[in-house]
């Protein structure tokens, strides 16, 4: 059957209920970012039902730069000793084995002028997220200029939230 006719009779056949079992199984391989076990179990499920479609699928290997996060978690010794889950921000750089260690300090949203009210010199410096904004390089730049040693970003959401170092391709016009 030709490519036109086999794309045709794919989109005839669109079903939501199969297309949501798609967007689950994707969901259960975990983190898909690229180069990971996640990405690469990806890829075979699609390509496999790809192959189902009738369609021919092919492979380009290439190397690019990825982030792959090894371990990451937060340790309070006071007022008493605890351990807070965390993730860390996509292309952020590696901390020694040693980790951070140093007094908190919050700075709000992590903007110029938040740092007027707190002296972040050698310390880690909390911050919220904001609701419109997935990247926060420049959160990050502000405490960094201000003499932080590290960031820790508080997030609203009730599910766990990964944001990235990366910035300026989250405007759509920014990507293509």
């Amino acid at each position: 059957m030709p490519l036109k006719k086999r794309v045709e009779k794919a989109i005839t056949e669109v079903n939501a209920k199969r297309a949501f079992e798609h967007i689950k199984n994707l969901a259960s391989f975990g983190s898909r970012v690229a180069g990971t076990e996640g990405d690469l179990k990806s890829i075979k499920y699609m390509s496999e039902q790809f192959v189902k479609a009738g369609l021919k699928v092919e492979y380009d290997v290439f190397n690019a730069p990825s982030f792959i996060e090894k371990e990451a978690k937060v340790l309070l010794s006071y007022p008493s000793k605890k351990e807070i889950k965390v993730r860390a921000m996509l292309y952020s750089v590696s901390t020694s084995s040693e980790g951070v260690k140093g007094e908190l300090v919050y700075a709000n949203l992590c903007k110029e002028e938040d740092f007027m009210k707190i002296d972040a010199k050698e310390k880690i410096v909390m911050f919220s997220r904001t609701k419109d904004k997935d990247a926060f390089y420049e959160e990050v730049a502000n405490a960094a200029k201000n003499g932080a040693k590290a960031v820790i970003m508080v997030d609203y959401n009730p599910w766990i939230f990964t944001a990235t170092m990366e910035s300026g391709y989250f405007d759509i016009k920014k990507r293509f």
